[in-house]
């Protein structure tokens, strides 16, 4: 076989498998994800994070959660 046949058959393969998969993914999409759509979060500047952060930290650290030690007989 020569050079230029060979090319050509490898070509129509390529182009019969792309023709497949994009048929494929046309009649058959890809199922939503299990948690569902994901909503956009607004946009935050970079100083109103840092506040709501650092609220909801020094909020947590007025109440501590103290492990209690047990003692084993």
């Amino acid at each position: 076989m020569e050079y230029p046949i060979v090319l050509g058959i490898l070509a129509a393969f390529f182009a019969c498998v792309a023709g497949y998969a994009f048929g494929l993914k046309k009649f058959f999409p890809e199922p939503p994800p299990k948690g569902g759509m994901l909503e956009p979060r607004e946009r935050m500047s970079f100083t109103e994070f840092h506040r709501t952060r650092s609220r909801t930290i020094h909020s947590s650290s007025q109440n501590p959660v103290l492990a209690e030690h047990r003692r084993t007989a």
